[in-house]
This record gives C-alpha cells, structure tokens and sequence, in this order.
C-alpha cells in the first residue's frame, strides 16, 4: 500500500517545506549592537561605596554590575532616559512604541569575571548601537550621582555637626573663662 501511495506521505512533507520557506524568507534580522565594559576595581584605591548597587558576596564584578543595569532597565525612570538618548522618546510618548519592546532588545550579562557586555538588538543598526551607548553612559551617569548625592549629603550632614560642635565649644570656652576670672 505505502509504495503504491507514496505521494500522499511526501505532499504534506513537501507543503510544511514550501510553507516553512515561504515563512523563513520574510524574517528580517536584527542588527545586534555590543558594548563591553570593565567592573573591575583599582587595588590602589578603596572601592567606594555606592548605595543601591552592592554587589552580593558570591558574584563576580561584572556579574554583579550586568545584574544592577538589568535591574535599572526595568524601571521606566531609567529606561526613559535611556530612551531619551537613543532618540526613541517621540516613539514611546506618541505610542507607536512600548517601553517593553526596548526592555526586550537591551540587557547586560557578565562575560568573564570582570568584563560584562551590554548588548541590543534592533532593525537598524544605529538605533542598536545607541540603545548601546546610552545604556552605558546612563548607567555611569546614574551611578555618579548616586556618590555624588551621598557624598554631598554626607558633607551637609558633617557641615552641621561643625556648627554644633562650635557652638557647644563657644559655650564651654566662655564657661572657663568665667571660671578663670572667679
């Protein structure tokens, strides 16, 4: 039966065939952007410490880092100015565009122990290659001013122990004057 029939098994194998080409040939490629940074520290410089961005015990740097700029491209604050930089905010404020189609084509992963990559992907390969850099400079942009907030927190805070303490010193210089003069 099968040998005299044959053609009734190979025509649905030669139809998926067809189809599967049909559909292959319609698929555009993205272009993919790739940025690599460095997470490692100076050994002649203390690591500061940075608030958010604590890079836990049994990470690697770049494991730790590519895991901080996932976690910042998954908020909107982040992504939009992310957006802003790569120039897809018009896009995503008219609509034609969502902030989750970008989370999908950008994400940071570790590739080695000190090097992480930041990579995108995208029909147009400078769009690609500006979600690159934008995350990139954001993310060191971000992190700026996270130590330069805290630092001039911390210089206000000390700025106003200063003024406690110089008054309490006043305080106590003219008690020991009057001291002195009994």
């Amino acid at each position: 039966q099968f040998f005299r029939r044959w053609w009734l098994f190979a025509l649905p194998l030669v139809l998926i065939a067809f189809v599967g080409v049909y559909v292959a040939s319609g698929v555009t490629g993205d272009f993919v952007s790739r940025g690599r940074l460095s997470a490692s520290a100076n050994p002649l410089v203390e690591q500061p410490e940075v608030r958010g961005a604590d890079i836990g015990a049994f990470e690697t740097p770049a494991a730790g880092t590519a895991r901080l700029i996932n976690e910042q491209l998954r908020t909107d604050s982040f992504l939009d100015v992310v957006a802003a930089r790569s120039g897809l905010s018009e896009l995503i404020e008219s609509g034609v565009l969502e902030r989750a189609v970008i989370r999908n084509q950008v994400f940071a992963f570790a590739d080695g122990e000190n090097i992480l990559t930041v990579q995108a992907s995208w029909g147009d390969s400078t769009t690609a290659f500006q979600l690159v850099e934008s995350t990139i400079a954001a993310y060191l942009d971000y992190v700026s001013e996270v130590v330069t907030t805290d630092a001039d927190e911390a210089a206000d805070f000390y700025a106003s122990r200063k003024l406690d303490a110089e008054e309490v010193f006043a305080s106590a210089n003219s008690e020991l004057q009057d001291y002195i003069d009994d």
